[in-house]
């Protein structure tokens, strides 16, 4: 009898930490599991944030383009006011002449390659988000909401209007004369 004891004990001593080990084990791996999750949802939280800066950078560039390019457009519409008076008149040699319309050419390419896209205005339907109109033309043969004339052109960067282009806008007879009646009234 004292032998079968003896063994009894031995088998729960050894039953034991046999138990304790597989509970520790479980233990770790739900452990490691959450630590995984954790890992996991850390390193999606770190590309969401790169690809947040990247956004947010890539909109701060486009904003500065935007403003620098709307800065430089007035010189270039002058230089083409320029480049069209000398070709009218002739004042200035064929050699100059060209090498002013070279340089306007430059900067239009240049424009192009930052992509800098000039807005289609003449035989378009009004859009009022990028032209602006600033008259109005009876044009009876002519849809309304037709542009007819662009004054000014415009230029969009990455889908978004630097500037609208100044245009006229195609009016039927009738239309002119309701306009004319609402002003006296005013």
């Amino acid at each position: 009898m004292g032998k079968d004891v003896h063994e009894d004990t031995s088998k729960t001593e050894e039953e034991a930490p046999e138990a304790d080990g597989d509970a520790r084990v479980k233990e770790l791996e739900e452990s490691l599991s959450k630590l995984a999750d954790s890992f996991a949802r850390l390193q999606a939280n770190y590309e969401n944030y790169i690809k947040r800066a990247e956004k947010q950078k890539e909109g701060v560039l486009m904003d500065a383009k935007h403003r620098v390019i709307g800065r430089i457009l007035p010189a270039i519409d002058s230089l083409e006011l320029a480049v069209k008076d000398l070709r009218e008149k002739g004042n200035l040699s064929t050699a100059q002449t060209e090498g002013l319309t070279l340089v306007l050419k430059q900067f239009h390419q240049t424009l192009e390659q930052e992509g800098v896209a000039r807005i289609n205005a003449v035989g378009e339907k009004f859009d009022p988000e990028i032209h602006e109109a600033i008259n109005t033309s009876i044009q009876n043969d002519t849809p309304e909401g037709m542009v007819v004339e662009e004054a000014q052109p415009g230029y969009t960067l990455g889908g978004r209007p630097i500037r609208c282009s100044k245009v006229t806008v195609s009016i039927h007879h009738h239309q002119q004369q309701q306009e004319e009646t609402t002003k006296k009234e005013e």
